[in-house]
């Protein structure tokens, strides 16, 4: 029988191999701390064929003197065919900026918290904050 509270679907999923934190050469700012676990349900969610949103992806960033940490997480029943994008400051000290939509939306809300102005707030590139650009972050998070 089923049994309350307990998802077969996560439940069937392969433990994630141990990740140990890697510095990218390519830039120092960006630690990756997992590279994920695996696509979201709908992997349709892609915003082209070169990258991947994988599910579990945690990489930390410095911007503005503080480290921030990148996450995509399991969408919710409301969203199931997007990750969540969700931002916050790694001590804790800031509201966690969420979007469905992009990595992008989510550094804006960041950016906004921030007091960045208008200008700088839409020059943001999220992927790249992520660290997802890095060709060392996609080959890490291909394997």
């Amino acid at each position: 029988g089923k049994v309350p509270g307990v998802d077969r679907a996560r439940e069937a999923r392969p433990a994630a191999p141990v990740f140990n934190p890697e510095e990218i050469s390519e830039d120092p700012r960006i630690v990756l701390r997992s590279p994920g676990t695996h696509l979201p349900p709908h992997a349709s969610f892609r915003p082209s064929r070169k990258l991947n949103y994988p599910v579990g992806y945690l990489s930390i960033t410095e911007y503005k003197g503080f480290k921030w940490r990148c996450e995509i997480v399991e969408s919710t029943h409301e969203t199931p065919s997007s990750p969540i994008f969700r931002v916050m400051r790694e001590d804790g000290h800031s509201r966690p900026c969420k979007s469905i939509v992009s990595p992008s939306d989510a550094w804006r809300k960041v950016a906004l918290d921030c007091g960045e102005s208008r200008d700088k707030i839409h020059q943001i590139d999220g992927v790249a904050m992520y660290g997802l650009k890095l060709k060392r972050v996609r080959e890490l998070v291909k394997e």
